[in-house]
């Protein structure tokens, strides 16, 4: 199973591109994806929770959502992952997912911008930067540098689509 994805959506929900990792990790094909009903992926089947973000999300102004879910494989499986999503200047949402190993999600929903995601990894960095190479607090702290490094890339790029 691929341990992170991207995926462009249209404003109304439709899928119009996924990636490998994407479809890997969500155990379908692109045309199985695009047939499957709204919230078929959501690990609660709940198509109303991801609307009622999408409206906080665009009356809060940020460029950029970033939270934990679970999503449901087409085998049942359930995945916790990290998301950010960006819209691009086409009105389309950039969304990538990164498989979280080990935890189930907060479900915690953060509303950023790009800059917000380089002040964190930035800061993140500074922090590696105090600690001893090779222990358990060293290794979480260079995890989560790359996990923002990832987030900030992708909400960077969603800006440029």
């Amino acid at each position: 199973m691929a341990d992170e994805g991207r995926f462009v959506v249209t404003p109304d929900g439709v899928v119009e591109e996924a990636d490998a990792g994407a479809l890997e990790l969500l155990g379908v094909t692109l045309e199985e994806l695009r047939a499957a009903p709204r919230g078929a992926f959501n690990a609660s089947g709940e198509t109303q929770a991801v609307d009622a973000i999408r409206a906080a999300w665009a009356a809060s102004g940020a460029t950029a959502a970033i939270g934990e879910t679970a999503v449901r494989r087409a085998d049942g499986t359930v995945v916790p992952v990290r998301f950010v999503a960006g819209v691009r200047d086409d009105g389309k949402y950039l969304i990538g997912v990164r498989r979280l190993e080990g935890r189930s999600p907060k479900h915690d929903l953060v509303f950023s911008s790009a800059g917000q995601a380089l002040a964190a990894w930035r800061a993140a960095e500074r922090r590696l930067e105090e600690l001893a190479p090779g222990g358990v607090e060293w290794e979480r702290v260079q995890s989560e540098v790359a996990l923002l490094r990832g987030e900030y890339r992708r909400l960077f790029e969603a800006r440029r689509t």
